[in-house]
């Protein structure tokens, strides 16, 4: 594991080396997916996770009644 993480540094080095451009980029990607994906999971308005749970609770009621146990 541990010679996997220092090939890991190594060619990550040759990549700085090599395209700095391209690290730059990558770095900006991870840190912006990072905002999107703690947005997403995290800081969602209430109205819109109020309109989700009653969308669970319908489809929940719906397959209740549907069920052969409710007859």
């Amino acid at each position: 594991m541990f010679r996997f993480i220092l090939w890991l540094i190594k060619q990550f080095y040759r990549r700085v080396c090599a395209n700095a451009c391209l690290v730059i980029g990558f770095f900006i990607f991870i840190i912006s997916f990072g905002f999107f994906l703690i947005n997403a999971l995290f800081s969602q308005i209430k109205t819109h996770q109020d309109v989700l749970t009653d969308i669970n609770l319908a489809l929940v009621s719906v397959v209740s009644e549907d069920t052969i146990l409710s007859k």
